[in-house]
């Protein structure tokens, strides 16, 4: 009997292109059974973030999915980016090179970073086996960029399993090999928000949560209709990158590589960052046609049994929008988390001048102090809430 072979499943999914299609069940899809759920966090970021270390967590997180890519260029996988670690769903041609790809990292990230990468992996069928389900469904951005949206209850299933106290899920030794992390970019400084602030929103809703989702965003889209966090009007063009030293510190061993790759790029951004100002705000220039692609190339709004996202908004729009997540809570039962801060942060991959995508988070916290608010505010009895039908 020959046994099918389902490593083409997310690459010949139906793509949607409208955001607000996002929520629509028609565009998941079952994952195959013999597919497998990698998880991978920060062991104590909340500390890491506290330190002032956040964009040192953001960098390992983005680095979980780029690394998988590099193990398997030949499948295409759906992924999640969390702030403090990704979520990533592999065919089971790919389970052990993604495994050993993502440990190495996990090594990497002790020994450079000083931070500790828990990894862990558990089978969909066992997902299945709890009563729930990985549905993915894939978002078009732009011509070759594509980000993954998840449904179903299995990615929050693998997390609880990988997280259990026995370490059953967790992977925890690999060959000598280095984590290729080729792609990844760390050159743009932290983007200002517009507004008042940049917003971190974690919302998880109970049980066939997409109509509550579908109602949540449309209350957001009407009170802050331009939230993008990134735009061509507030992407700062500067010199020099203030996080560059992460990307040299992750994509090579050794003080005198880093620091070698630091002044190589320290100089190549030197001239583009000239050469970027003095051509951005003409239309059909090289720079503003990246700019704007860039822009629309963020995953600055998803779901992943979770809604995400990071926008831009006046204290007005801030109070309005967790007002009605209140009004959601009381009357669906949905938790909510957030994160206030001064501006945006982002971490790219970038695969040539047409395909990149760009791993949007609050700076100061972003989605790591939103889930530790969901915590808090999770803990008070709805008593504590304010009453009243929801406003906008």
């Amino acid at each position: 009997m020959t046994i099918p072979d389902t490593s083409r499943f997310y690459a010949d999914l139906p793509p949607f292109k409208n955001e607000q299609d996002l929520t629509e069940p028609v565009h998941y899809f079952e994952a195959p059974t013999d597919w497998f759920v990698f998880v991978t966090d920060v062991r104590g970021s909340t500390a890491a973030v506290a330190s002032g270390r956040y964009k040192a967590v953001n960098t390992i997180g983005a680095a979980s999915i780029i690394t998988a890519q590099n193990a398997c260029p030949e499948f295409e996988f759906p992924f999640v980016f969390g702030g403090d670690g990704a979520t990533l769903v592999v065919p089971a041609r790919g389970r052990e090179r993604v495994a050993q790809a993502l440990l190495a990292l996990a090594q990497k990230s002790r020994s450079d970073f000083g931070l500790d990468l828990r990894v862990g992996c558990v089978p969909v069928e066992n997902i299945h086996a709890c009563g729930k389900r990985v549905l993915v469904a894939k978002r078009c951005l732009s011509e070759g960029n594509c980000i993954a949206m998840f449904a179903g209850g299995g990615l929050n299933e693998a997390t609880a399993m990988i997280k259990q106290t026995d370490g059953t899920w967790l992977l925890g030794s690999h060959d000598k090999v280095a984590a290729n992390v080729e792609g990844l970019e760390c050159r743009w400084c932290a983007v200002p928000a517009r507004r008042d602030g940049i917003l971190s929103l974690i919302v998880h809703a109970p049980g066939e949560n997409m109509a509550v989702y579908r109602e949540v965003l449309a209350q957001i889209r009407q009170i802050a209709p331009d939230a993008l966090p990134v735009t061509p009007a507030n992407l700062p063009v500067q010199w020099p990158p203030e996080f560059l030293i992460h990307e040299s510190t992750i994509k090579h061993a050794g003080w005198l590589a880093q620091r070698l790759h630091y002044l190589a790029v320290l100089a190549l951004t030197s001239i583009l960052t000239v050469l970027v100002n003095m051509t951005k705000t003409n239309e059909g220039s090289a720079a503003a046609q990246y700019i704007d692609s860039l822009c629309c190339n963020t995953d600055y709004l998803k779901l992943d049994d979770y809604l995400r996202m990071v926008i831009d908004v006046s204290h007005e729009q801030r109070a309005r929008i967790e007002n009605q997540l209140d009004y959601f809570r009381r009357s669906h039962g949905a938790v909510w988390g957030s994160h206030f801060s001064a501006a945006s942060l982002f971490t790219c991959m970038v695969r040539s001048h047409q395909v990149h995508l760009h791993f949007v988070d609050g700076s100061d916290g972003g989605y790591t102090a939103a889930a530790r608010d969901m915590e808090k505010r999770n803990r008070l009895p709805l008593s504590t809430l304010t009453h009243g039908t929801p406003t906008v």
